[in-house]
Parts: C-alpha cells; sequence; structure tokens
C-alpha cells in the first residue's frame, strides 16, 4: 500500500471516528472506595456512577441520592450508602453534616478547551472547584484481556498520590474515562489502585444514546484548586476525630478487631490524596 494510500484511508478513519464521537454515550460504572484503610477492597460494596458524553464534553455523576448499592451477605464493613445516608452498621447514627443531596459529586469535562469542573461534598456543604484536565503520565503495556467482549489494553500511571492500572477499549469509538482519569486513547472499563482502595469497573454501555449531557450543577461553595487541598485536609482530620470519639463511645461496638494505631478513613478522601 502506498503512501498516499495510507494517509487516505487514517483521514477517512480519522473522519468516521469524528462523526461517531458527536453521538452521545451513556456508560454505567459501579465506583467502589474502600472506607478502612486497614482493609482491601470488596468489590461488591460501591455506588452507581454515570458518564454521559460525546466528542464535546461529559459529566461523571456519583454518589448522591437516591444511591443503588449491591452488598453481601455477611457484610461487616462499612458501606458507602451508610456514609450516604449518615449511619454506621450496628453502631446507630454518625453525625457526618449534610447528606447527599439529588446532584451528588460530579466532574464535567470541557473538552473544547480541556477544562474540568467538579462539584464535590465536604462534611457541611459542597464545594467547587475548577482545573485544566490533569496530564496523567500513563505508561502503555503490551497486555490485553476482554471485558464484556471488548479487547481491552493494559496501562500504567502513578496520579496524585496512587499507583493506579487502567484497562481500556479502542473497539468503541469513544474516548473518555470515569472521574479525571483521562489521557487514553480509547475509553477506560475499569481502572484500581495498587493497594486496593479504590476500583471503578464498566457495568454497561449504551452507544449511541438519547440521553443528553445536563449542565454543571453550579451550586456549592467555590474555592481555587490550592485551597481545596487544604480544604480537603482540614475535613479529614475533622472528620477523624468525629470517627474515633464515635468509635470509643458507642456501646456494645465490636472493637476486638480493630487495631488501635489504625485510622478509619472517610471515602471523601481517598481518591485524590494530594496535588501533584
Amino acid at each position: 500500500m502506498n503512501r498516499l494510500n495510507t494517509l487516505l484511508i487514517l483521514g477517512l478513519f480519522s473522519f468516521s471516528t469524528i462523526i461517531a464521537q458527536t453521538k452521545n454515550y451513556k456508560i454505567i460504572y459501579r465506583h467502589c472506595i474502600q472506607i478502612d484503610t486497614n482493609q482491601v477492597l470488596r468489590d461488591t460494596i460501591g455506588a452507581e456512577a454515570i458518564l454521559i458524553g460525546n466528542n464535546k464534553e461529559s459529566k461523571y455523576n456519583f454518589f448522591k441520592k437516591p444511591i443503588n448499592t449491591i452488598n453481601t451477605t455477611n457484610e461487616k464493613q462499612v458501606k458507602i450508602e451508610d456514609l450516604i445516608t449518615n449511619k454506621v452498621e450496628s453502631s446507630g447514627k454518625i453525625k457526618m453534616g449534610i447528606l447527599y443531596d439529588s446532584a451528588g459529586n460530579m466532574v464535567f469535562h470541557n473538552k473544547t478547551n480541556d477544562s474540568i469542573f467538579v462539584r464535590e461534598k465536604m462534611t457541611n456543604e459542597y464545594v467547587i472547584t475548577q482545573e485544566k484536565a490533569p496530564q496523567i503520565n500513563w505508561i502503555i503495556t503490551d497486555d490485553t484481556k476482554m471485558i464484556k467482549s471488548y479487547k481491552c489494553i493494559k496501562a500504567n500511571t502513578h496520579f496524585r498520590g496512587r499507583d493506579y492500572t487502567a484497562w481500556f477499549t479502542t473497539d468503541i469509538p469513544i474516548i473518555d474515562a470515569p472521574w479525571k482519569f483521562y489521557g487514553l486513547p480509547g475509553l477506560v472499563m475499569d481502572i484500581y489502585d495498587a493497594k486496593n482502595q479504590v476500583k471503578i469497573y464498566v457495568e454497561s454501555i449504551e452507544y449511541p444514546t438519547t440521553e443528553r449531557v445536563s449542565s454543571f450543577y453550579n451550586v456549592g461553595t467555590k474555592i481555587s484548586l490550592d485551597e481545596y487541598f487544604s480544604f480537603k485536609n482540614n475535613e479529614y482530620k475533622k472528620h477523624l476525630k468525629s470517627v474515633e470519639t464515635m468509635i470509643s463511645s458507642q456501646e456494645g461496638f465490636d472493637k476486638s478487631g480493630l487495631d488501635p494505631t489504625v485510622k478509619t478513613t472517610s471515602a471523601l478522601y481517598l481518591i485524590e490524596k494530594r496535588k501533584d
């Protein structure tokens, strides 16, 4: 095949990909977080997350009311829905500030100018931040496997305090990812960290979809990215203190399996540990 024909084929492929990407897609993920850093993640614990997008914009929505949760029969971990409804299994109520609202946490990606807008619940309020989409240094490997009948390629990275492995596919004309895990040349189907604290994986794909990308819900306290990390660190300290107080004051709470040197952390703080 001569160079002119090769360029023509590549041009036609790129054009068809652009046309395909004008269609909307809807990806249902399972967004799983292990709240106790002394335990590994069970991916039956989690919340439904929805990514709706096209070639111009996308919105990833997670942790909101109402919530769809799945848990196993004899589950001993604190569940994400317990965080959302302000209660802890076997220990009554725990005061954790405001409840999640129906809009919930979201990451809105404006692909035209590569900006992202984030709305995230803290203890007593929602905060809103804006930043350029982070440049993640992905290392794409030769490893492949099948996920939901799609051939997926393995990639690794270190991002904001954690080592991640992602599996993405180019079998669908979609370039996107849950949360802020951008930069791979396909759709991220599965991503998890090396310490089994965070896992996000695809449950279903609807392409094309008639659903549209809704506007960013711009209700909350606007803060800078630098303020966000400082704010989050202070929130973590306050929350940790309240959890420790609750555990020590609960009558009948089973402390036999707790290591006093281990701190229980909140799902609010597990993904993004620090700024690059």
